[in-house]
């Protein structure tokens, strides 16, 4: 499979950040939509590792939370009728805490606004201080940790004067788009290493003429 050069990724990647859409992308860059779609979901898994791992202990004085609005495949009040709708479709929340002094996003989720998500949103953001538009709601999760990743450590604030992750001591340096990049093709290169070296396997051809059936999920 053809992988894309990794400024290329990065080209991709900084537009995502700046609110291209991937239709937009595609015309701008010549790759192909599921390229760009694929490559957000892997940097979107590998941001969300990234900051699972990174953002812990923050000594945080005061935390603001927050929730923002959105919506999976359709409007809530036009889910129950929208042709093909997946079943998360409707209304969709990022919930959002971010410390006060230093503008780092803490945590983060994606799910409903219900008393169950704010449980699980207010017990990560606990475990994280030193004192405690898409059609799939999975895109949706993956660009929101990928806007993250940019928001804290590439992203200067304008008041800060650095990205909030160096304002917060979680980063000693300035990140690059090209080092969102290198998570995603370490990520890569761990899965690769597990898989082991591609062999070829020779097709077996099958006596009977019934048609090979395959699972519609995959």
């Amino acid at each position: 499979m053809n992988k894309l050069p990794s400024a290329d990724r990065a080209r991709i990647l900084h537009l995502l950040c700046e609110g291209q859409s991937i239709r937009a992308i595609t015309r701008l860059t010549g790759a192909s939509k599921n390229t760009v779609a694929k490559l957000l979901v892997d940097t979107g898994k590998a941001c969300m590792a990234f900051h699972d791992a990174a953002v812990r202990d923050v000594k945080a004085k005061l935390v603001q939370v927050d929730e923002i609005w959105s919506f999976t495949y359709a409007k809530q009040k036009n889910a129950a009728t929208a042709k093909a709708a997946p079943a998360a479709a409707g209304d969709t929340w990022t919930w959002t805490a971010i410390d006060a002094d230093t503008k780092l996003i803490v945590s983060y989720f994606v799910g409903g606004r219900d008393g169950e998500c704010a449980m699980w949103f207010m017990g990560d953001l606990a475990s994280r201080l030193t004192n405690g538009l898409s059609k799939k709601v999975e895109s949706y999760a993956f660009a929101v940790a990928l806007h993250m990743m940019y928001y804290n450590f590439v992203r200067i604030h304008s008041t800060l004067r650095m990205p909030p992750a160096m304002a917060a001591g979680v980063s000693d340096r300035l990140w690059e788009i090209s080092d969102i990049v290198a998570l995603v093709e370490a990520e890569e290169a761990k899965t690769a290493a597990k898989r082991g070296p591609y062999k070829k396997r020779r097709l077996k051809f099958q006596t009977d003429p019934s048609p090979t059936r395959v699972n519609p999920k995959l």
